[in-house]
């Protein structure tokens, strides 16, 4: 009845690294239609995504080859050949960005600096004509196009949480699609689960979930997470 995630973004991390960004934007595609098979019509897939700066490796694969990947806008491209309709851009609104690597170590030459995005995408992608809502208004937390919250702190060696991810995200991103896209004991995917914030916040609103995660170690970790949480989950490989 939903699908939410956040997507490995393109050779960003140690875990998501591919040859080119045309083997990325394959890859995701074909996750595109298989989530498109799998949603119930009128019900919606809340994607967030942000742009990144690196190399695409497909004309130039030096250092000199590497500029700002509008990667909202490829998404956008892959979901609607897949079959989605766009209905809705929710802006994450972040602060001041915590990233480093836009600041080129202070060297002004030979590469310019490149600025890190204050925002990411949420991009709301329905199946169908119809759209279907939460029959509880009032539990609904998604009222406005421009949203602001924190990411998830990075306090640990080497930028790792205390969940052990490189990369979490936080429960407001699943919170907002599950409160107004959902009713409680419909069910909630994540194909991208990583250490389970979708699956936990699901469960803890009264919906039932799945996440899929190819990264053992993440999925086992996500089990301790919805423990500490008090929600019952188990790993099925």
């Amino acid at each position: 009845h939903l699908m939410v995630t956040s997507p490995p973004y393109y050779n960003a991390r140690e875990y998501s690294q591919w040859k080119n960004l045309f083997n990325y934007l394959n890859d995701m595609y074909q996750i595109n239609l298989k989530s498109y098979n799998s949603l119930v019509e009128g019900c919606v897939f809340f994607y967030n995504i942000g742009d990144i700066f690196y190399n695409e490796n497909t004309i130039v694969k030096s250092k000199m080859g590497e500029k700002r990947i509008a990667l909202g806008a490829y998404t956008i491209f892959l979901f609607q050949k897949a079959g989605f309709k766009l209905i809705d851009n929710i802006i994450w609104y972040k602060g001041e960005p915590q990233s480093n690597r836009h600041k080129n170590d202070g060297n002004y030459s030979p590469y310019y600096q490149r600025p890190a995005n204050c925002y990411e995408h949420m991009f709301i992608f329905k199946k169908g004509n119809t759209l279907r809502l939460n029959s509880e208004v009032s539990e609904n937390k998604l009222n406005s196009n421009i949203i602001k919250f924190t990411p998830v702190f990075k306090i640990g060696k080497g930028g790792i949480n205390r969940y052990g991810h490189t990369a979490p995200f936080p429960q407001e991103v699943p919170l907002l699609s599950i409160t107004c896209f959902t009713n409680k004991g419909e069910i909630v995917l994540d194909p991208f689960s990583g250490s389970g914030t979708s699956p936990i916040t699901a469960s803890k609103l009264g919906r039932n979930f799945i996440g899929i995660e190819l990264n053992k170690e993440y999925a086992e970790l996500s089990l301790e997470k919805a423990k500490e949480q008090s929600v019952s989950a188990k790993l099925i490989s």
